[in-house]
């Protein structure tokens, strides 16, 4: 089995088939994307802001393996992402309730009337601060390690972006490689443990 065959189907067949199933529940679904999203945002934004801050000698020298994988990631920016990835998962009931409220003001329901969104989407209930941010930093590590996948992908096939629907964002596949390897493991864990 070729190189690029076997990436296609433990990077792109696999989470795919992984979130049709977990796409059932909107909760769910909405819970990995926003964990992974923030935190590719989060990497984003601070590592950008550090090295505009600081001066280069100030700043954490990345590990060689990171510099050949994407020059443009900085240990700083891993940090940030993990920070709002787990900020996201300790947030999220927060952040539900406000998707929820914004679903029953634009649909013009009253506060009293149940929504199906109340049952759904509190993949956090019942974890302690503690499993919060255990859960989070391992969904942010596994969405930075989709990332660099990725772009690992795109390096040895000399391509800067994915595809060309998305200029100026890597494509498509930029916007879900960081929740590629995350579903995986949280589908097994939503319905499993």
């Amino acid at each position: 089995m070729s190189n690029h065959v076997l990436k296609g189907l433990l990077f792109l067949t696999i989470p795919m088939r992984v979130w049709n199933f977990l796409c059932q529940d909107f909760g769910a679904t909405t819970f990995l994307l926003s964990v992974a999203w923030n935190c590719d945002s989060g990497a984003l934004i601070v590592g950008r802001l550090s090295k505009s801050i600081q001066a280069p000698d100030n700043r954490i020298p990345p590990p060689q393996w990171l510099v050949k994988i994407s020059p443009a990631k900085s240990v700083e920016g891993v940090l940030g992402g993990l920070m709002a990835g787990c900020l996201t998962c300790v947030c999220w009931p927060f952040l539900w309730q406000g998707l929820v409220l914004f679903r029953e003001l634009a649909a013009s329901s009253t506060w009293m009337e149940s929504s199906s969104m109340d049952s759904s989407g509190m993949a956090t209930e019942g974890l302690s601060l503690t499993e919060r941010i255990s859960l989070g930093l391992i969904l942010s590590i596994l969405a930075i390690v989709g990332d660099l996948w990725e772009s690992s992908t795109k390096r040895q096939g000399g391509v800067k972006d994915s595809g060309k629907l998305l200029p100026g964002h890597g494509g498509i596949l930029d916007r879900f490689d960081s929740s590629a390897l995350p579903v995986l493991f949280y589908t097994y864990y939503y319905y499993y443990s």
